[in-house]
């Protein structure tokens, strides 16, 4: 009867963990909020720049 609580409750440990991955990577893709999660962007020397960007430039 323990091991089946603590089976539950790590698979609700596993889903939410996997749900709050799922959110924060939506949330860096958005560019305003990316600047306030991650310093990343700010020590290297290329700024992210997403894939549609770098197309109409090239076109240009």
């Amino acid at each position: 009867m323990m091991n089946y609580n603590i089976d539950r409750m790590l698979l609700r440990v596993a889903i939410v963990l996997g749900i709050a991955l799922f959110v924060f990577q939506c949330l860096l893709q958005m560019q305003g909020l990316r600047s306030l999660i991650t310093s990343v962007d700010q020590l290297e020397g290329v700024p992210y720049v997403r894939e549609q960007n770098r197309v109409r430039d090239f076109v240009k």
